[in-house]
């Protein structure tokens, strides 16, 4: 079987460490892989020996599709070589590359996949819409909540369930140690400006009686959520380190003690698993679009994430440590359970198999 997973340039980024463990997984089970990003994203890719990479033209009018597709094929084709078909399964991941994948599908005659990770992506009908006869996709969604809402919309969605997964490393972290400052990752996208501004105030209120406490936050998130004029109109410019393209370069993030997440919106992100799988405490308003958020098991959720609520919580970490570490420690247990990167593997064979028996029904094109 011959894969080729396309990613939109957002994705590439956030998600290339899951991208790349899926890959390893795939050649591992004898799955041929091609990986295309944007032209613009390349710098993202790293050439692995487990696929084989080529980037492809995003940009350009909906009229140029076609003719920006014709180029792929013709990659796809001479990566193929003597092997037949350039794709059986074109897997794409980040909304932007949908109408692309689709132009590729009706191209090729292969299985679409599309990966569906976020609640924004249900309420727009989270259908790809293509003419000329494109197969129609299969939506692959990484969790039960989400997957629930999606067949709640629509119960004859073709839909399967891959939920997301990392690798839990043999020791976690120590955190919330009395002995060093202690760190809060801000997570997020930043399109609920009003989640981070409460997060902020309840921030400013904690640190007043916590100083040694500083957050790191992706810069993107802050600029989306216009959110520096409250860090400074809060005191916070000496207590906020801002990261580009955080979530990319997760290394130092997942080295934090804490993990807020003020938005809820029904997204997933690894971010999340992988700090779960590390020990940090994770503390997030409640969303109930991502089972991975259970209260007191996973994560300290906010019913109503309101400034006394963060700053509350936030005190509740740092003056009851033990119940916090134990808290943590729970999350790690389940992620590494219930959410291994070996698992996730294994659904996404099971639905590409699934997709190219002829077992899935067919629906036409939206």
């Amino acid at each position: 079987m011959r894969v080729l997973i396309l990613t939109d340039d957002s994705f590439a980024a956030r998600e290339r460490a899951m991208l790349s463990r899926l890959e390893v997984g795939l050649a591992d089970d004898g799955v041929r892989v091609v990986h295309a990003i944007p032209r613009k994203a390349a710098a993202w890719h790293q050439p692995e020996v487990f696929s084989q990479a080529m980037t492809y033209e995003a940009k350009g009018l909906a009229l140029s599709r076609p003719w920006r597709a014709r180029q792929t094929l013709r990659t796809l084709e001479d990566l193929a070589g003597a092997e037949g078909r350039p794709a059986d399964v074109i897997h794409c991941f980040g909304q932007r590359c949908w109408p692309f994948a689709a132009e590729l599908a009706r191209m090729t005659g292969a299985a679409l996949a599309v990966e569906i990770w976020c609640a924004e992506l249900i309420g727009q009908g989270i259908r790809v819409r293509s003419d000329g006869g494109a197969p129609a996709p299969v939506y692959f969604v990484p969790d039960s909540a989400l997957e629930r809402a999606a067949r709640a919309q629509d119960p004859n969605l073709p839909i399967r369930l891959t939920p997301w997964g990392v690798h839990t490393p043999g020791q976690p972290l120590e955190i919330l140690r009395p002995d060093k400052a202690v760190s809060i990752i801000l997570g997020g996208n930043g399109r609920d400006a009003g989640a981070i501004a409460s997060f902020l105030e309840g921030f400013a209120a904690f640190a007043k009686q916590h100083p040694d406490v500083m957050v790191l936050a992706d810069s993107a998130v802050i600029q989306r959520a216009q959110a520096w004029p409250v860090v400074r109109r809060l005191g916070l410019l000496d207590k906020f380190t801002l990261i580009p393209d955080l979530e990319a370069r997760r290394e130092l993030a997942l080295r934090a003690d804490l993990l807020a997440l003020p938005e809820a919106l029904g997204e997933h992100r690894t971010l999340t698993l992988d700090a779960m799988a590390h020990g940090m405490l994770v503390v997030a308003a409640a969303d109930p679009l991502n089972g991975v958020l259970v209260d007191s098991r996973t994560a300290k959720l906010l019913d109503k994430p309101v400034a006394d609520s963060w700053a509350s919580s936030l005190k509740w970490a740092f003056e009851s440590r033990d119940q916090a570490r134990s808290l943590a420690w729970s999350a790690r247990e389940y992620v590494r359970l219930n959410r291994r990167a070996s698992a996730h593997v294994a659904s996404v064979v099971d639905a590409y198999e699934w997709m190219t028996s002829g077992e899935s029904i067919p629906f036409g094109a939206a």
